[in-house]
């Protein structure tokens, strides 16, 4: 097995040693690239949008206050995309768009609009279930939607080709009907392809057990991040 990294370096691929002969075998290189994902989309940000600070030190890493900023929670945000109306997004170094859900939010104050993983913002409550979820306190769980600068950009489209924004359903829907659909950009040996971040956020309390963080009964605490790439095998 190869020695696991902690690095703020999203890897690129799935590094297989040996020959392995099941599925089973394999499973444990999977996990370390999915581990290793997770550090490094978890590590503190830099001023940059979606960018690492000293990814090669983990100190970094270990050492980073509670609350600081990490590379996913730069990426944008879903509302960035569909939630512009007729307003075209803004691109991918811009601080804010033209339309927000809260105005009087400063920029870099955290705003979760979501109560489900996806669908309409503002407009869907319903999981899978059919129910909103809500925790033992029956506060509504809410959902952070973010993508990366290249799953960003495609959906965005260029400037000088209209019919390349995706986010509007009149491009998307021709797309979506070709042979082979809509392929987002993949991730290769020298480019980071897509990826999409979905995290839950509950509210704390004082109730809750903080012996491993700091907390308020005022702060959203993440739930769950689930992340969705796209990784070569090497």
């Amino acid at each position: 097995m190869p020695s696991p990294v902690v690095s703020g370096n999203i890897p690129r691929q799935v590094v297989i040693t040996g020959n392995p002969s099941t599925p089973q075998d394999a499973r444990p290189f999977f996990d370390i690239f999915s581990w290793e994902s997770f550090i490094a989309l978890n590590w503190p940000a830099s001023n940059a949008r979606g960018v690492p600070s000293d990814p090669n030190n983990p100190s970094v890493f270990f050492n980073a206050p509670n609350g600081a900023p990490v590379v996913w929670g730069t990426y944008k945000d879903s509302f960035d995309l569909f939630g512009q109306q007729d307003k075209r997004p803004s691109s991918w170094e811009s601080p804010t768009s033209l339309i927000s859900p809260c105005p009087g939010a400063s920029t870099n104050q955290k705003t979760l609009i979501f109560t489900t993983k996806g669908d309409t913002p503002l407009m869907q409550t319903k999981q899978a279930f059919s129910f909103p979820l809500v925790d033992q306190r029956s506060n509504f769980v809410y959902f952070d939607i973010r993508y990366d600068e290249a799953e960003y950009n495609f959906i965005r489209g260029q400037d000088t080709d209209q019919s390349s924004w995706l986010y509007l359903l009149k491009n998307l829907m021709p797309k979506e009907n070709q042979q082979f659909g809509v392929q987002m950009p993949m991730t290769t040996t020298s480019t980071l392809g897509s990826i999409m971040v979905k995290a839950a956020w509950r509210i704390s309390s004082s109730s809750d057990d903080c012996s491993d963080a700091d907390s308020s009964p005022a702060t959203m605490r993440p739930l769950q991040v689930m992340t969705v790439t796209s990784p070569t095998r090497r």
